[in-house]
């Protein structure tokens, strides 16, 4: 196994969510993927993940969660959040550097307003899709 690239299935509160871990570091990082996750879990990629982001399995001890199977209607992105905690709290993580892509970037939002003991850093990358009134107008755009 490329990085000790593992793929793995978590269990908790009645809930199960794909999970892949990799690398070899002393400190942790957690990587929150956008909404494709939701097509496309995160099931059987722990190999693949650990070769894409070798730099980082090198300093770190990776994690890159799915959403939970069955999501419920109307679940929103600080429930994810919540859910994301609760899975820590099982696998013993209790402070992680935190990298959110697009959706993933809103959850880790909350991660970090709810959860502010869990987090080390926060790294957000392309957090929305698209912008609305308010944002153009706080930056002076159009």
């Amino acid at each position: 196994m490329v990085y000790g690239a593992k793929n793995k299935i978590l269990y908790f509160n009645g809930k199960s969510m794909d999970y892949a871990m990799f690398g070899y570091g002393e400190e942790s990082l957690l990587i929150i993927p956008g909404l494709g996750d939701g097509i496309a879990t995160v099931k059987g990629m722990a190999q693949t993940l650990s070769l894409s982001y070798r730099t980082l399995a090198r300093r770190y001890k990776v994690y890159v969660f799915s959403r939970i199977y069955e999501l419920p209607e109307k679940y929103s992105t600080k429930e994810m959040a919540a859910d994301i905690a609760e899975a820590m709290e099982v696998l013993n993580i209790s402070q992680v550097n935190v990298l959110g892509v697009s959706q993933g970037g809103m959850i880790a939002q909350y991660l970090a307003l709810d959860f502010p003991d869990k987090i080390q850093k926060l790294i957000l990358a392309v957090t929305t899709g698209s912008m609305n009134a308010l944002s153009k107008k706080e930056l002076n755009i159009g």
